[in-house]
This record gives C-alpha cells, structure tokens and sequence, in this order.
C-alpha cells in the first residue's frame, strides 16, 4: 500500500476497506502503528510520527545536563514520568495500531508543556544567577 500511494496513503481510516486489493488473506489492521499511518495518510506522516518519537527521546537527553544542577524536582519527575511512558506508547504501538489512540495526542501535549516549563525554569534561573553577579 505504501509503495502505491506513498505521499497521499489510501486515506485515514480506509486501511481496512482497500487491503483486499493488495493481498487474498482476511483483511487486518497492520498491527504496527508506523505502516498503518504510512498507509493510510502517506510516508511523509509516517516519518512525521516517527520523528515525534525521536523529538521525545532528543529532548529528553537535551535536558539531562540540566538534570546535574539544581533542577526542580517536579519538572525532573515530569520529565522522567513522560518520556517514560512515550517509551512505553512507541515500543506498544510496534506491535499495534496506536495512530488514532488519544494517548499519544495527551502525550504530545505533555512534552510540549514540559519543554516549555523546563525552558521558563532555567531561563528564571541564568537570570537570577546573572543577577546576583551584578
């Protein structure tokens, strides 16, 4: 399905409905969240998911320095509790079909929030660190 429609897929939702004309056996839901969103909305989503993973696990190993100082214990519990769990999402949607499973969204929204308290955290704090120099 990839190779016959890779930039447009065979649209969201429709995997089921179009897998009769790529193979003879009982149609199935791909059982890996990557080649069903890749078949179904294109490649470019598809690396657009896995890239999202990788942003994950990135950041994560961006803010470990900040992790040696005096971080804040929540955003560190946070941080941990999150990119664990899209650890979690991403070696279970491997093996299943997780594309439209709220969880990721919830997740996204997570990390997104995170990174942005991280950010206002130590920029607070190179700013109370340039003061006290002055």
């Amino acid at each position: 399905m990839i190779s016959a429609h890779p930039f447009t897929g065979v649209g969201s939702g429709n995997f089921y409905r179009v897998y009769n004309e790529f193979s003879s056996t009982r149609p199935f839901v791909a059982h890996n969240t990557f080649i069903q969103l890749a078949s179904e909305t294109g490649i470019v989503s598809g690396l657009m998911y896995l890239l999202l993973g990788w942003g994950f696990l990135s950041t994560y190993y961006r803010q470990r320095k900040y992790d040696k100082e005096n971080f804040d214990p929540f955003l560190l519990a946070t941080k941990e509790a999150i990119t664990g769990a899209a650890i979690g999402f991403y070696a279970s949607a491997t093996f299943l079909n997780l594309a439209t499973y709220e969880i990721f969204y919830f997740l996204l929204v997570l990390k997104v929030l995170q990174d942005r308290l991280t950010l206002e955290y130590v920029l607070t704090k190179d700013l109370q660190q340039k003061e006290l120099l002055v």
